[in-house]
């Protein structure tokens, strides 16, 4: 079976001869969650908003061709940040940010939050027919109708989490990416978040891409895990194998420094 997203030899370089990421190669299956971990500045951000076309992609260190991401088996790395926008790929692969308060708009109810995405990638325009498909990611994340006419100001953390899920769930995509979505949530509603997700992932078939330096997140939700140290990938495999059979000094480090649980009588 081919992958639903194939990615070869990626670099980004902001600064020249200094790479955020460095040769960075993964699959991704349908129906599958892919976790990458690392600690902040690993490259782990960058690497995931290169894959939302939100940053273009750099040459290698030779100067030869630049990396790629198939999607769909089509190069979606070839199109500019700016061109992808209204490519009809965008709606395929959707992000969901870490910050909710930041990447809503806050003079936007969260209904109207939700809609744009219908409105700009699918071409719905009666207000009608709207507000039956916002009605209807609103049940599907779980948030109450009655929340929809509130501007996010107004709105829990895990609220606003909520309507940044169904924003992204609006063009029907195959590829969720979630930049530490539940970083700034209280444990229990990470907790929530978490489960939603993984039962968005079974009822939808959606792929995840789920960054986040929390490792006990990652195990609780992925199928695979890359680790990613200085902008490079230095483990990958099945979540289990990992946590069970680490190879790299860094990923052994990582989780040795893992919290755990204490046990009570």
């Amino acid at each position: 079976m081919i992958p639903l997203l194939q990615v070869s030899h990626l670099y980004k370089s902001f600064t020249p001869g200094v790479y955020a990421v460095q040769d960075v190669s993964f699959e991704l299956k349908r129906s599958t969650c892919l976790g990458i971990a690392g600690e902040s500045g690993s490259g782990k951000s960058t690497l995931i908003r290169m894959l939302a076309r939100l940053i273009d992609v750099s040459p290698g260190p030779g100067g030869g061709d630049e990396g790629s991401i198939r999607l769909f088996r089509d190069d979606i790395s070839l199109l500019p940040p700016r061109f992808f926008a209204h490519h009809p790929l965008r709606s395929q692969i959707q992000m969901v940010f870490q910050d909710p308060t930041s990447s809503l708009n806050p003079c936007w109810t969260a209904a109207r939050c939700i809609a744009d995405p219908l409105r700009v990638l699918l071409g719905i325009r009666d207000r009608d027919v709207l507000a039956k498909h916002v009605l209807r990611l609103a049940q599907l994340v779980h948030l109450p109708e009655e929340l929809l006419d509130r501007l996010p100001h107004q709105l829990s953390g895990g609220q606003k989490a909520r309507v940044g899920i169904a924003r992204a769930l609006g063009p029907r995509p195959s590829i969720l990416l979630l930049d530490e979505p539940t970083t700034a949530l209280d444990v229990s509603v990470q907790g929530q978040i978490l489960c939603l997700l993984d039962d968005l992932k079974r009822q939808l078939d959606l792929s995840l891409i789920f960054v986040s330096h929390d490792l006990n997140v990652l195990r609780l939700l992925c199928d695979r895990l890359i680790v990613m140290q200085q902008g490079r990938v230095v483990e990958q495999g099945t979540t289990a194998e990992v946590f069970a059979h680490p190879t790299h000094e860094y990923t052994r480090s990582l989780l040795s420094s893992m919290p755990v649980l204490n046990k009570t009588a």
